[in-house]
């Protein structure tokens, strides 16, 4: 999840300042968007084929942002016998 996250956010990132770069001499531009860009916008689309991939799984939440303080204390989970 934290791999597939940074992987869009540093896409975004590398996108956004991509244009604000001088062009190197010898690269095209296609479609109004650098090299640089273009393989950027693959490193969100393999983050968001990622994230999806990760999403789907059936795992019990480990806590989060979004969790009471009693759901972390008692979870619900079955202990295993000895």
């Amino acid at each position: 999840m934290i791999g597939a996250w940074f992987l869009i956010g540093y896409g975004v990132l590398r996108i956004a300042s991509e244009f604000f770069r001088q062009p190197d001499v010898g690269v095209e531009v296609w479609a109004g968007l650098s090299r640089g860009q273009w393989l950027s916008i693959l490193l969100v689309v393999s983050g968001a084929v990622g994230l999806w991939i990760v999403s789907r799984r059936p795992v019990d939440t480990m806590g989060g942002l979004l969790t009471s303080e009693s759901e972390i204390r008692n979870p619900q989970s079955e202990t295993p016998s000895p």
